[in-house]
C-alpha cells in the first residue's frame, strides 16, 4: 500500500512505470523469446504481433507521462483495459499453442501475465483513488 500512496501524491509516474515494463517486454519477446522459439514455443511471428502491441503501449503510456495531463484518470483507463486485453490474448495464445509451448515458454507468459495484473490492480487503486 506504500507504492499506491507514493503514486498518488505523484500519479503520473504510473505511465513512466507502464512505459518501461511496456518496453521491457517488447525486448524480452523480441530478443529473448522470439530468438528462441525452440526453447519458449511460440512461433516467431506470433511473438512479434505481442512485440508490436508492447511497443504501443510503450509509445501510449510514455506520451501519457510525458503530457501530464490533468485527466490522468481517463488516459490510464485506456493503459489499464489494454493491458488486461493484453494478458488475455496470451492466455488465449497459450491455450492454442499449448502443444507447442514448453515449460519455459509456459513460465515466462505466466510470469509475464502474473506481473502485468499486479500492474493492473495498482493502476486501478490509483483511478478508484479520491486523488
Amino acid at each position: 500500500m506504500r507504492v499506491i500512496n507514493q503514486l498518488q501524491r505523484k500519479p503520473n509516474t504510473i505511465f513512466l512505470i507502464d512505459a518501461l515494463g511496456a518496453l521491457g517486454t517488447a525486448g524480452l519477446l523480441y530478443f529473448l523469446v522470439g530468438s528462441n522459439e525452440r526453447w519458449f514455443g511460440l512461433p516467431q511471428h506470433i511473438v512479434h504481433e505481442l512485440v508490436l502491441a508492447a511497443v504501443v503501449f510503450f509509445v501510449y503510456s510514455f506520451s501519457c507521462f510525458m503530457l501530464h495531463s490533468n485527466k490522468w484518470k481517463s488516459l490510464l483507463k485506456v493503459i489499464a483495459f489494454c493491458n488486461v486485453a493484453y494478458t488475455v490474448v496470451t492466455a488465449v495464445l497459450m491455450i492454442q499453442f499449448a502443444q507447442q509451448l514448453t515449460t519455459l515458454g509456459f513460465c515466462y507468459f505466466i510470469g509475464e501475465i502474473i506481473v502485468i495484473l499486479l500492474l493492473v490492480w495498482v493502476e486501478w487503486k490509483l483511478i478508484k483513488s479520491k486523488n
